[in-house]
């Protein structure tokens, strides 16, 4: 391989690359005057603490701490460890031949050998050097021409994680190596498009379609890219870009109470994965808060990492994207009511005391209404879920309402609807793990949100599931209405109707922190069942159709790899003989745990509908209920005086 003379490689004739930096090292997101800055201050808070963790992963070998650890302290013990880890890199047996074949070459191995590459360079010797070069090259060169040719998949799917994960690592491999063998820079080209191409696709309410723990992981290395791109091509794909800006705010919006924030539960999750965060956040928002001086994001970062809630694979960056000058902001200006109206998910919560209650509803589109009106093809990927209409709920301290977190791809497994045991489109046909989008996307079909109004004693949504569902179950309406009635009853109303009799199933989940089905819906007298922890409860109330009957049970559920197959607790409400249409209404009612439901709901017959009442005695709210609207969007619950 022969040195390529940078002027003579061109990216744009513009960039940093080329310009200034082509013999520059490091430069993959620090240069030696970011090194000397933190080696100055490294025993002052926030650095001491960000230096303290990259030091404990070094430690323990997880790349690339080690080499950083090596920039910041001197050790040789480090140096060494470094050097071991990236042997192994290049030894190892896995490297794809190729990609079409054996898909992409994993997590970080290209980005971990691009940054020991960089930052350790002129520690390398020369046979080091030149063999990290040669694998950067042609490892790195194959996944650049697999994505420019869109010969694999995560090519074309924008907003998904594995082409972040996989852009990262092709990006960082190419900007190591320029200047030091030819013809990197369409490379370099391709890089500024993918990224151009993401950013076209994310919409701008900072919601991914994944969830939090694969929607952290595209964040996490789509931010990762984008700061390389940015200091080193010279492209700023941070400004202008709502989604990042927002990103901080749908962490902020989807934060369990911060005083029950752990390690193991942190978050409300639509989509696929768990209660707790896979990537990042903290190292992520540092670098959004610092990027759109936002002490909201700051904030959020700052309780991530208090809490114990934040992955610390980032904490490296965290070195860097840290900005001390940005004073943190707690979230008490902001509305405790956020419309995310991209995904149409809409987060409720009693107030930001940090003990409080949070009510998370969803029924959007798919990959949201950005993806579904602009692309023919899938841009999401199979991490989303058969959940319109489905919700959870955190409240007194406890989760009382919860979902299959990272499982198969089945409506059953939500809080929404069953028709005649039929769900919504994407349930996977057959054995597959994922969410099937063919037949959504060619009929630009999906559900919405048709009302989100906040209010001072509460919060009222209406979402439209209909359009989610198979046409076999034949649904004509499904109106879900959810009641917030401040701080800790949540009232949903289902108008639902079908082409033929049928029997609407109403499904509601609960189980407790390890996959457990350890918190079953206990009966608590007529249509109510009762459900929680040990700090908080549930009384679940049915009061419509008259008819209404309900099963607890432990329903059954399959995994996906290492999350096994296993039991959820669940209920199961149900018109008990089939009929053309029916109007549901339950109740939902948190209570701390060793006290009492105090609201008593009921309903009666009204002149033109219903009234339903909540509470006794002169604490009593009324509100006359009259479903079935010509207008879909118009409210179904009027306050009565």
């Amino acid at each position: 391989m022969s040195k390529s003379v940078p002027c003579s490689d061109v990216i744009t004739g513009l960039t940093p690359l080329e310009e200034r930096l082509a013999g520059v090292h490091p430069r993959l997101h620090f240069r030696r005057e970011d090194i000397e800055r933190i080696r100055s201050r490294i025993g002052k808070a926030p650095d001491s603490g960000h230096a303290g963790r990259v030091l404990q992963l070094a430690d323990q070998g997880v790349m690339p701490n080690p080499a950083m650890a090596y920039l910041l302290t001197g050790e040789a013990k480090y140096l060494d460890a470094s050097l071991a880890a990236m042997r192994r890199i290049i030894e190892s047996p896995d490297w794809p031949q190729d990609l079409r074949r054996d898909g992409f070459a994993g997590h970080d191995k290209l980005y971990n050998l691009a940054l020991g590459f960089d930052w350790l360079h002129d520690e390398l010797d020369d046979a080091m050097r030149s063999r990290a070069l040669e694998c950067l090259n042609r490892n790195g060169r194959k996944h650049f021409e697999a994505l420019a040719r869109h010969e694999i998949y995560q090519a074309g799917i924008y907003t998904c994680n594995t082409l972040a994960d996989c852009l990262t690592n092709t990006a960082a491999a190419g900007m190591a190596i320029y200047g030091e063998v030819d013809d990197v820079g369409p490379w370099m080209r391709a890089v500024m498009e993918k990224v151009r191409a993401m950013t076209h696709a994310l919409a701008p309410d900072g919601v991914s379609q994944e969830g939090i723990c694969y929607g952290g992981f595209y964040t996490d290395y789509y931010v990762r890219t984008l700061d390389l791109v940015c200091d080193l091509l010279g492209w700023d794909f941070f400004q202008g870009n709502e989604h990042l800006r927002n990103v901080a705010y749908f962490y902020i919006y989807s934060m369990l109470p911060r005083r029950q924030m752990t390690e193991r539960s942190a978050h409300l999750c639509f989509g696929d994965g768990v209660r707790y965060n896979w990537h990042g956040p903290a190292h992520f928002l540092r670098k959004l808060a610092a990027v759109y001086r936002d002490p909201h994001a700051q904030w959020a970062a700052d309780v991530q990492e208090q809490t114990g809630a934040t992955r610390h694979n980032g904490a490296f960056l965290s070195l860097k994207w840290h900005d001390p000058s940005i004073a943190p902001k707690g979230p008490e200006d902001l509305p405790t009511f956020r419309h995310f109206d991209d995904k149409d998910i809409v987060m409720m919560r009693s107030d930001w005391s940090g003990d409080e209650a949070v009510f998370g509803f969803k029924c959007g589109p798919h990959a949201g209404r950005h993806a579904l009106a602009r692309y023919q093809h899938c841009i999401g990927g199979g991490h989303m879920a058969p959940d319109a209409g489905s919700f959870l709920l955190f409240a007194h301290g406890d989760w009382l309402i919860s979902d299959g977190w990272y499982a198969r791809k089945f409506t059953a497994y939500r809080n929404t609807v069953l028709v005649d045991g039929v769900g919504q489109t994407g349930e996977p046909d057959g054995p597959g793990d994922w969410f099937e989008c063919t037949e959504l996307r060619r009929e630009r079909r999906g559900p919405r949100i048709l009302r989100a109004v906040p209010g001072a004693a509460w919060d009222y949504v209406i979402g439209d599931a209909a359009p989610a569902y198979e046409k076999r179950a034949d649904l004509r309406r499904f109106l879900r209405h959810v009641l917030y009635v401040k701080p800790y009853c949540w009232v949903i109303a289902d108008e639902l109707a079908a082409g033929r009799p049928a029997t609407f199933e109403l499904l509601f989940h609960a189980f407790g922190e390890y996959f457990e089905a350890d918190r079953p819906f206990v009966p608590a007298g007529p249509g109510a069942w009762d459900t929680g922890g040990a700090n908080g409860r549930l009384r679940v109330t049915a009061l419509l159709p008259a008819d209404v009957e309900g099963v607890a049970e432990e329903q059954a559920m399959l995994g996906i790899g290492a999350h096994h197959d296993r039991l959820m607790s669940a209920l199961r409400l149900h018109n008990r003989l089939p009929a053309g249409s029916a109007v549901f209404l339950t109740v939902l009612e948190a209570y701390p745990a060793g006290g009492v439901p105090a609201l008593a709901p009921r309903v009666e017959r009204g002149r033109d509908g219903f009234v339903f009442a909540l509470g006794p005695g002169a604490g009593e709210v009324r509100f006359a209920f009259t479903p079935g609207g010509p207008d879909p969007a118009a409210p179904a619950f009027q306050p009565l005086a």
